[in-house]
């Protein structure tokens, strides 16, 4: 069974470097400053992850995930094709929508 707190961590983790990679450089972003926001310390931060790299490759894991289930759920919509292809209009919206977050 999984230690929820520890699942917690991991998920503070992912949130924090999302909103610091996104507001900043991954260059100039430092695995102190991921824990800090975090509220991790680095042993908890090496459980998880081996590098930064890894957590960069979660985070962007993460993002493909959610723009996937916008992508199916503006696909099962019961919106009308139309000339006007309002669906992958939709679909565009919503993923330009996610990259500004």
């Amino acid at each position: 069974m999984k230690n929820p707190h520890m699942t917690d961590s991991r998920d503070r983790m992912i949130a924090a470097a999302s909103e610091l990679f996104l507001g900043g450089s991954f260059h100039k972003i430092g695995i102190a400053e991921i824990c800090e926001v975090a509220k991790v310390n680095k042993g908890t931060f090496y459980h998880f992850f081996p590098s930064k790299i890894n957590l960069l490759l979660e985070v962007i894991d993460l993002y493909a995930r959610e723009v996937d289930k916008q992508f199916a759920s503006i696909a099962a919509s019961d919106a009308p094709p139309s000339p006007s292809c309002a669906r992958f209009s939709a679909c565009l919206r919503r993923a330009t929508w996610l990259g500004r977050r």
